[in-house]
């Protein structure tokens, strides 16, 4: 399963990632693709510590479009492993 989303702007990736997470279910568990976006945002941070948390909007808001697609595909693949 590959997963295709276009987006264009930030109220649409917003919307995605809603759609997303409400996708992904097993059983009652709900598995949390904002929580992957934080790893991913986490790995890429060069920032302090401290200010990580402060910093993650900022990183969703200029988020390429086609890293959302990818990191979506990524997290169809890792549930999928599960």
């Amino acid at each position: 399963m590959k997963l295709v989303i276009k987006v264009i702007d930030k109220a649409q990736a917003v919307n995605a990632i809603k759609t997303i997470r409400s996708v992904f279910k097993i059983g009652t568990e709900k598995i949390d693709f904002e929580g992957f976006l934080m790893e991913k945002h986490a790995e890429q941070y060069e920032g302090p510590k401290s200010l990580i948390v402060d910093d993650l909007p900022e990183w969703l808001e200029v988020l390429d479009p086609e890293d959302l697609i990818k990191y979506g595909n990524q997290y169809a693949e890792k549930m999928r492993l599960k």
